[in-house]
């Protein structure tokens, strides 16, 4: 289940574009502190990551 302010974006984007798409979030874990590349490493939100949700994206846009 999502909650909050990527769901309420999620919700209005898909009612006025219909259009596939997928969240980079962080999984339900306690929050760290630490460097920058640290933590987009370790929460899965560097570039290699999004890179990752396009390609799934697409491939479901492709799909149809």
């Amino acid at each position: 289940m999502f909650l909050g302010l990527g769901s309420a974006v999620a919700e209005a984007v898909v009612e006025t574009c219909p259009v596939p798409m997928e969240r980079i979030r962080s999984q339900d874990r306690f929050g760290e502190v630490g460097p920058v590349d640290y933590l987009m490493k370790n929460y899965e939100m560097g570039a290699e990551n999004i890179v990752k949700k396009v390609m799934t994206v697409l491939s479901r846009k492709h799909a149809r």
